[in-house]
């Protein structure tokens, strides 16, 4: 039998807080996702199916994601006017960055602009721009 991991959604279904993997979150045997202040408004019964809400299990942390070299998906945008347009939608929707955008001082990538924030589900995105896209070879 073919095991299946929970998934962990990053969002509640009833007040559209974030969540994270690592945070407290409450869980029906459906899946259904809620904050904890939500599920005791809901005296921990889910409003979807009627079942039980029990606290979601936390997934360890694969490494420190602030650090360079942690497992991530990276999004390269063609000039700094989409760099910036990117930016300052996310800034907007309330979306917090884990490590804000910033000019890298590593001599090996000159120019390079990035900064880190997670998606619903905890995956880190980078998203970056190149001055000199021969970098982009390099790192």
């Amino acid at each position: 039998m073919a095991r299946r991991m929970l998934e962990m959604r990053g969002v509640c279904e009833k007040c559209a807080a974030h969540l994270n993997d690592a945070g407290e979150a409450l869980i029906c045997s459906f899946e259904c996702t809620f904050c904890v202040d939500c599920g005791q408004d809901m005296d921990h019964r889910c409003p979807n199916c009627g079942g039980e809400l029990v606290v979601r299990p936390r997934r360890r942390a694969q490494s420190v994601v602030g650090q360079q070299g942690v497992a991530h998906f990276g999004v390269v945008l063609r000039n700094r006017k989409e760099f910036d347009a990117l930016v300052a939608r996310v800034n907007a929707s309330g979306v917090a960055w884990i490590t804000r955008p910033e000019l890298h001082t590593d001599p090996a990538l000159s120019a390079k602009v990035g900064g880190k924030l997670s998606d619903p589900s905890g995956n880190v995105i980078e998203l970056k721009y190149y001055e000199d896209v021969t970098d982009l070879e390099r790192g």
